[in-house]
């Protein structure tokens, strides 16, 4: 079976995550990426945590601590109320 070829997402920007470069060759032959924040923190990720419509990644791990701070607890219910 031929190898696939490495697609270079260089440059490109998905959610708050810019590609800067290309990391490494990980296990299974997935790629992994060095990627740069909004917030200014650079994460190595691999792709496929990212770069695809089914991806959950959106950032660094800022974006959970953000909407995290959004809700509130309900102290009666014990349920999560959006400021």
């Amino acid at each position: 079976m031929p190898k696939a070829e490495l697609i270079d997402i260089t440059g490109q920007k998905f959610h708050r995550l810019t590609v800067l470069r290309f990391a490494y060759m990980g296990k299974r032959r997935r790629s992994y990426w060095e990627c740069q924040c909004e917030c200014g923190k650079i994460v190595i990720m691999r792709k496929d945590a990212f770069a695809y419509p089914y991806s959950q990644a959106k950032s660094c791990g800022c974006w959970h601590k953000e909407e995290s701070r959004k809700r509130k607890k309900d102290s009666k219910t014990g349920k999560y109320i959006k400021k």
